[in-house]
């Protein structure tokens, strides 16, 4: 079974990728390892690989060759990942939304050590309206896709006002209709 997670900033879509991963014994993946690998393997800190792929389309591309290998390699496994379901088009593909609010408070909560910058709900809100334009644009421009349009996805989760049990409960509600269980 192959599952590709995609989602808004704070939808939860870690959260839910490795209680999947636990519950039916499924590997966890994700863009964000598979590109601090990369910057590792070239001698730089993550935010210089970020800032490199900003400007050099070829960061990106190599580790979308990742992803795709994967895909095409292995099984059994979630990927969390804003792209995975565009370059692992056999997947079971999920999207998992939330309000943007309830997004920001999420990543307050959390105390991100990553993101010192977030010291405010104001300013976890504007990170986030940046950090997704600034996605939408770069994708839209590499790939001619919106990875928010959710009609990419096989299974859309608004998970705003829920828990993680009820998002998984639907999860597996899906799979069992589908016959992937």
């Amino acid at each position: 079974m192959k599952i590709t997670i995609s989602g808004k900033i704070g939808a939860g879509k870690t959260t839910v990728s490795k209680e999947l991963c636990k519950r039916f014994k499924l590997k966890y993946l994700s863009t964000g390892k598979i590109m601090r690998d990369l910057a590792k393997e070239k001698g730089l800190s993550i935010g210089e690989f970020l800032d490199l792929a900003k400007k050099h389309p070829k960061y990106h591309r190599e580790l979308d060759t990742k992803t795709k290998e994967i895909g095409k390699i292995q099984d059994d496994f979630v990927f969390d990942s804003r792209l995975a379901f565009y370059f692992i088009p056999y997947s079971i593909k999920l999207f998992l939304d939330v309000d943007i609010d309830i997004a920001a408070r999420r990543i307050f909560k959390q105390k991100r050590k990553n993101e010192k910058e977030n010291n405010s709900l104001e300013q976890i809100r504007k990170s986030i309206k940046k950090r997704e334009k600034t996605e939408v644009e770069s994708f839209k421009k590499l790939y001619g896709i919106n990875h928010l349009d959710k009609k990419h996805y096989d299974l859309v989760i608004d998970t705003s006002k829920s828990t993680p049990a009820k998002d998984m409960r639907k999860i597996i509600d899906f799979l069992s209709q589908k016959q992937k269980l």
